[in-house]
């Protein structure tokens, strides 16, 4: 049955930038009122206007160049074209392209917008406008591109970085950055190589961290606590969140008991000895948490060991971590932090060096931070993930307590009730980096699912986009639902869903594999089993083609057929698969046959139940630490997520793209998207801008919303931006400055911490784990000792 969703304007109309005007026109926009910014102030309204004239930065104008004219405006995000995101963007396209009242109203001025995908990740889209910039591409350069204050500053390095105010106030072309909260408007004002004031990156998708608990499994840690001798704290806050887990354990209990073992013999001693208060507000503070974490750890006959995968905290951001801590313990103090902007003759500035500026605040900060997370990682308490893993795929399986992620992952974090009765598959640790299912939400699959998928052979099956993106490549199949492209090896992989053969052996086996599965009219027999590398490792993937191709070799039935190793993924972080047909009772999956090939590829089959998963009403959302340690004055939300950034063409499209970004922010009328499809959403633009994408977008005033998302991480979001915004003396937002060298420098801490995530789960003693001084090294090593 079709189900229609109405989005209620006067219920939202505080999120979703339902505005016609701009507001404020004599506003002064100071930036953040709860940060010590030494670079805050956005000028006023008319000097921003003019500014959008002279741009962002007069001095990087002999790099500048005008862009061809073009019959449409490219809207570039590196969303891949089967997600939500992907599918949202073209609707708003769509919907801007179609509506007449829209051509009448920019008259003028209106042309339609093509989204077009650059990449699969943020650092892909990056390294894409770089590349147009550097070449001076007129012809295929972008308009608009989603993505992090790094790109701005890169266009602003060579004055191409666009205003979307209008020199001449003309209301249908002036978006102003008046129109947001000041709270995240920071990038405006802290970017590097910006040096005339004005709306140049506006704050389209934000989100923050968040705690995602596992309600059964906190609950069993803190019982057993309390029965041991933790107190357990009488506030109002502790007591409702404690009955809140107790709630959420009824099921699951009995199972958790089982899988995290009995408390261990000297549970009372551990617990007294460390005088442990338990209340909600230690799961504000990291200092707390972690020590919490270390004990807890140690609490249980199966996780003491560190050797059954049980951990008390999952870390899908270590960097972030770091980063918000070290903000916290120096004051909030954006020059004291570890990315500090300042202005130098005139200009945004960021210097990177306090993290090797022996004894600078931050380092000193850092180093707190840094051993404390070495001391709970070395444990067991705490893993650190490396960047692109998540915490959320052994949660939802009662592996961790609690894990601290993005609010842009909600979905990812419990069993849907339609994955009852699914299977899962595990491997031993001889093959652990290996999954069926990529950790993807048991709830997007069925026995048919994403990876034991239909194939065809070529690319008459690709749509035409795709043929036209592979048209360098020689493709050998298409497969899935979404017709992904299978290339031969030396190929380019058009996006991260898309895969390509690692070297001229696989492509033959792959051409042997589909003659043998093809002949015969068998090909709906089969289907294409994608067995996919979390992680990659040399070792494992050796081990697992040598098992298929002996499987293979001794099948004389050819139901199971051996295909090669392949490549996907983002080209930041591309992970190895084998390729397998496998034959199918029916034409299609059944559970026989998932629990046939699962068994003889050596992993562990089983089913899952409401006992020995989380379900969501089992999933417990609460705030991800805001403060260090007990003495740190305010709360910090760390801002996430990219913004919407404009590249300077030539003045028709310039003013072409700021009639559509002023549509998107200020239009207020309800629009039908997904139009007679399962998700039809009736909304206006903003509106449903936000929830496909399951970002916000924080208008002026949002805070006074009252709005539900139905959506736990998101409405988390709007909670702690909304604390942040009504109580500016115990909160304020942090937001790293955008520079030319900000993703470097993120590449470069993900690597130092990888190494101590890598140690820690290789159970190294504690005194050959990494020490600061090696991360530092390390760290230094990528991104240099000078920048």
């Amino acid at each position: 049955m079709k189900q229609k969703i109405f989005i209620s304007l006067s219920a939202i109309a505080s999120i979703g930038l339902g505005l016609s005007a701009i507001a404020c026109s004599g506003a002064n926009q100071s930036g953040n009122p709860g940060s010590n910014n030494p670079v805050n102030g956005q000028g006023e309204l008319q000097e921003r206007r003019a500014n959008s004239l002279l741009g962002a930065n007069p001095e990087g104008q002999n790099n500048a160049f005008q862009q061809d004219k073009k019959e449409k405006i490219v809207l570039a995000a590196n969303f891949l074209g089967s997600t939500a995101q992907a599918n949202a963007l073209v609707e708003l396209a769509n919907a801007y392209n179609s509506d007449p009242d829209v051509k009448t109203k920019y008259a003028g001025f209106f042309k339609p917008v093509e989204v077009e995908q650059i990449g699969s990740t943020y650092s892909d889209g990056a390294k894409k406008v770089a590349q147009y910039l550097k070449a001076k591409n007129k012809s295929a350069f972008y308009n608009l591109v989603l993505n992090h204050p790094s790109v701005a500053a890169e266009l602003a390095k060579s004055n191409m970085l666009l205003s979307f105010n209008d020199s001449l106030g003309r209301e249908n072309l002036d978006t102003d950055v008046s129109l947001f909260s000041s709270l995240f408007t920071d990038a405006n004002t802290n970017t590097e190589n910006i040096k005339n004031p004005s709306t140049y990156i506006l704050p389209a998708m934000k989100s923050t961290m968040v705690s995602s608990v596992n309600g059964p499994v906190l609950y069993y840690i803190l019982k057993t606590m309390v029965d041991n001798g933790a107190t357990l704290s009488q506030d109002k806050d502790t007591q409702d969140f404690y009955n809140a887990l107790m709630k959420t354990s009824s099921s699951d209990l009995e199972f958790i008991k089982q899988k995290w073992g009995n408390p261990v013999d000297n549970a009372r001693t551990l617990v007294t000895s460390a005088n442990l208060t338990i209340s909600k507000d230690m799961f504000n503070k990291y200092e707390d948490l972690l020590n919490f974490a270390i004990v807890a750890q140690k609490l249980f006959t199966n996780s003491a060991n560190n050797q059954n995968d049980l951990h008390i905290v999952g870390m899908d951001f270590p960097t972030v971590t770091l980063k918000t801590s070290v903000f916290s313990i120096v004051g909030n103090d954006y020059s004291k932090s570890l990315e500090a902007p300042s202005k130098v003759a005139g200009t945004n500035k960021v210097s990177y060096n306090s993290l090797s500026t022996t004894g600078s605040p931050a380092q000193v900060a850092a180093r707190t931070v840094y051993n404390k997370l070495k001391d709970a990682a070395g444990s067991g308490a705490v893993v650190l993930q490396p960047l692109g893993q998540y915490s959320s795929g052994k949660q939802i399986y009662h592996n961790f307590a609690l894990s601290i992620g993005s609010t842009a992952g909600y979905l990812y974090n419990f069993i849907d009730d339609t994955a009852a009765s699914a299977l899962r598959f595990t491997f031993d640790s001889s093959l652990d980096k290996f999954s069926f299912d990529d950790n993807d939400n048991p709830a997007a699959s069925n026995y048919n699912n994403r990876y034991f998928v239909s194939f065809k052979q070529g690319s008459e099956y690709l749509s035409a986009s795709a043929k036209d993106k592979n048209k360098t490549n020689e493709v050998l199949l298409s497969f899935g639902k979404n017709n992904n492209a299978l290339i031969a090896s030396g190929g380019k992989t058009a996006s991260g869903s898309d895969f390509h053969m690692v070297d001229a052996e696989s492509d033959q086996a792959l051409k042997t594999a589909l003659a043998e599965v093809t002949k015969d009219g068998n090909q709906e027999n089969y289907k294409l089993l994608i067995l996919r590398q979390s992680s990659n490792d040399d070792n494992q993937l050796t081990t697992m083609k040598a098992k298929v191709m002996d499987l293979a070799s001794k099948d004389t039935k050819k139901e199971l057929v051996y295909a090669g190793v392949a490549k996907g993924g983002s080209s930041s972080r591309p992970r190895n698969a084998v390729l397998v047909f496998v034959k199918t009772s029916n034409n299609n999956f059944v559970k026989t046959d998932l629990e046939k090939y699962g068994k003889q590829l050596g992993a562990s089959v089983s089913q899952l139940t409401s006992a020995n998963s989380l379900n969501k009403s089992e999933l417990v959302v609460m705030n991800a630490p805001g403060k260090w340690n007990k003495n740190s004055t305010k709360n910090v939300a760390f801002l996430r997520g990219p913004s919407l950034i404009g590249i300077k063409a030539n003045e028709e499209d310039d003013n072409a793209t700021k009639a559509f970004v002023h549509w998107l922010v200020t239009n207020k009328k309800t629009y039908t998207f997904f139009s007679g499809k399962n998700n039809e959403v009736s909304a206006s633009p903003s509106e449903f801008f936000q929830r496909q994408m399951s970002y916000l977008m924080p208008v002026a005033g949002f805070e006074t919303s009252t709005t539900k998302f139905n959506n736990g991480f998101l409405d988390n979001a709007l909670e702690v931006f909304s604390s942040a915004a009504k109580d500016p003396q115990n909160w304020t937002t942090y937001e790293p400055p955008g520079s030319e060298l900000g993703d470097l420098f993120d590449q470069a801490l993900d690597s130092a911490f990888r190494n101590l995530g890598n140690q820690a789960l290789l159970n190294t003693s504690a005194d050959k784990l990494q020490s600061f001084e090696a991360f530092v090294n390390s760290f230094t090593e990528i991104f240099g000792s000078s920048n």
